[in-house]
């Protein structure tokens, strides 16, 4: 099984995100449950951090991530105020998570950030069209308060190191080949 396992993640990379879940996640629904207590706020943190800690997992730098988790919060914030518009109306729901699940699948063709944020992007919009109208202010705070913990972490705690590293073998790599031509 520990074989299985270490050919499976080499990296130890699902481990990371893992436990960076199991800590992060958790924390920002107890710390949501205490601003907010009985309201919609705790669920959109919740499913928000799930988002934002395993579904999106940014390439590149810090910088990079951070400009990433930026682009998703606003992509976020949007996305669920028009989720919560369109709720009371299913076939407009259902129209438009067609179309805006064409758009963000296809848009995933131009850079690898965007295809890493396709299926936190489309949590967005799903969750607050398929559940019952709320206030949108009690959602777009639950979202907030997940940005607030979880990019953070996703930034400082145990960040993924696999993308420096190939980053570098590449490097090498056309190195060596230019030494060779």
């Amino acid at each position: 099984a520990v074989d299985r396992v270490r050919q499976r993640d080499p990296e130890h990379d699902a481990f990371r995100r893992a436990v960076r879940a199991a800590v992060v996640v958790p924390s920002a629904a107890a710390l949501s449950f205490a601003v907010a207590g009985n309201s919609q706020t705790p669920l959109f943190t919740i499913f928000g951090s799930f988002a934002l800690m395993v579904l999106a997992d940014f390439p590149g730098n810090r910088q990079t991530r951070a400009v990433a988790y930026a682009g998703l919060g606003i992509n976020g914030a949007v996305l669920i105020t028009l989720g919560t518009l369109v709720a009371p109306y299913a076939w407009l729901s259902v129209v438009l998570m067609f179309l805006l699940g064409m758009v963000v699948t296809f848009s995933g063709v131009l850079s690898e950030t965007i295809a890493a944020g396709q299926r936190a992007t489309l949590l967005t919009f799903v969750l607050p069209a398929c559940t019952p109208t709320g206030p949108i202010g009690e959602r777009l705070l639950g979202w907030a308060i997940a940005l607030a913990v979880c990019v953070p972490a996703a930034l400082f705690l145990l960040p993924p190191r696999h993308h420096g590293e190939l980053r570098r073998h590449a490097a090498q790599a056309c190195g060596a080949l230019a030494d060779r031509i």
